[in-house]
Formats: structure tokens, sequence, C-alpha cells
């Protein structure tokens, strides 16, 4: 699903919702608040650059920073199942592909806050830190 001006939170609050609803644990020795925080600190860093910049095109440099974001994600993902699964069942990875290719700061802002919104329905149903 396309993440729209109007549904990033209804969005990740479902995908958080399915992700509780299958007994996905929110125990320290499982996926943790401090876990996808990290991954929201990523984001994070470029969003600061992003959000003060007039051009709707992404830079060069913002694209590079993204694609290593991928990168980064790829490896955190290959050392433990359990954020894997949930890189894989909130579509992030596409989702950032999507940016990537529009090149769009709009579309980078969006993902930009649905991750944010991960994070805090991720916290809301019980995310450990």
């Amino acid at each position: 699903m396309e993440i729209t001006k109007t549904n990033f939170g209804d969005l990740a609050k479902e995908r958080i919702e399915e992700l509780h609803a299958k007994n996905f644990k929110f125990e320290r020795k499982e996926l943790t608040t401090s876990q996808i925080r990290g991954i929201l600190d990523l984001v994070n860093k470029v969003y600061n650059r992003v959000a003060t910049d007039s051009e709707e095109k992404l830079s060069s440099d913002v694209l590079s920073d993204l694609a290593y974001i991928k990168v980064k994600i790829a490896y955190s993902s290959g050392r433990s199942s359990v954020v894997k699964n949930f890189i894989t069942h909130t579509n992030f990875t596409e989702n950032l592909s999507d940016v990537l290719k529009s090149e769009s700061k709009t579309n980078f802002l969006l993902f930009a806050r649905y991750v944010e919104s991960l994070v805090a329905y991720f916290k809301f149903y019980g995310g450990k830190n």
C-alpha cells in the first residue's frame, strides 16, 4: 500500500497491530523499541537535512544516504531474524526503494512520518526498551 499524506499513521498502526496479533514478541530478547528507534534515527538524520531544503527533488547526497540506510537495514536484518521480520512486515525496504525511485522530497517526508509512526505504535502496543 502506498504511503500518503493521510494514511501514514493508520498504515503504521495496522502493521504493528498485525504483528501484535501474530504474537510478535515485544520482549527484550525479541524486537525492542531501541532497535527500531535505531532505524528511526537513521531516517531522522536525513530528515533533518531534507526538511529544510527548498528543492522538491532530493539531492544526490541525500539519495546516497538513503541507499546507505537500505544497506544498513539489510545488515541489521541479516543479524537478527526479529528485525528482518519487522522490516519485511512493514514493507520498510520497498517503501524506501519507492522514495529512491521517485527522488521526491514529499515522498521521503511521508516515509519518515511512517517510520516514526511505526515506533510510536510499537511502543503503544507494549514494545520494551
